[in-house]
């Protein structure tokens, strides 16, 4: 020990690269992670509570990796929970508490990649209704003939269809959440999601609706200057 305090360092299995990576910031309960004691040479492997045990037998085979990484340490494995040193133990909760406040506590995934998908669509579904609605404001700048709207049938048409490409998008967008949100057992998504993705379908088949009867009625060509 230097100082009174041990020298710990962190490493955590990433599965798709099949390598032992150092992460000093955050801790999943799906991560397969080495403690490191580099004043006793020893090496705590810990698991999470959701790690597969094929991700563990993929990792523990991967081990001596980190012992490569140090040639000039006579290097202890220590897999038994029980028997980690308190600060091993609160370094491990240190970590996976990191990422509880990170995320605000709402939370609680258990792969950092789907939380970071969910967070970019979820900014997708936020820009793109505000986007159709600015789509929309823009019929107020048609021009007015004593109550009749006069427009080129092409422009017309780019409008309808660039509000349902954007309605199409969003939905989507819900959708992939909603898939999400499903795998990672959050019921605040999976709500949230599925009424989002209802909204949009409900749109699209009100304006597809709603202008297949205008066309039916033979109301839409008198809108149009060709």
């Amino acid at each position: 020990m230097r100082g009174g305090t041990r020298l710990l360092r962190t490493f955590i299995f990433n599965n798709s690269k099949s390598k032992w990576v150092e992460e000093d910031r955050y801790l999943l309960s799906h991560d397969i992670c080495v403690i490191l004691d580099e004043e006793n040479d020893i090496l705590y492997l810990w698991r999470g509570l959701n790690s597969k045990k094929r991700r563990f037998k993929k990792s523990y085979k991967h081990l001596k990796e980190i012992s490569s990484y140090f040639p000039e340490l006579n290097l202890q494995f220590i897999m038994v929970k029980k028997s980690f040193p308190s600060e091993v133990l609160m370094k491990l909760e240190s970590l996976l508490e990191k990422f509880k406040k990170e995320s605000h506590g709402n939370l609680l995934f258990s792969r950092l990649f789907t939380i970071n998908i969910y967070f970019i669509i979820l900014l997708g579904t936020i820009i793109l209704p505000i986007i159709s609605i600015f789509n929309l404001s823009s019929s107020l700048l048609w021009i007015d003939f004593n109550g009749n709207y006069k427009i080129i049938s092409r422009t017309f048409q780019l409008w309808i269809n660039f509000s349902e490409v954007l309605m199409c998008i969003t939905s989507t967008l819900f959708l992939i959440n909603l898939i999400i949100g499903i795998i990672e057992s959050e019921f605040q998504v999976i709500i949230f999601s599925f009424i989002g993705f209802l909204i949009c379908v409900g749109l699209a088949v009100y304006s597809s609706n709603s202008i297949s009867f205008w066309t039916k009625l033979k109301l839409l060509p008198s809108l149009f200057l060709r």
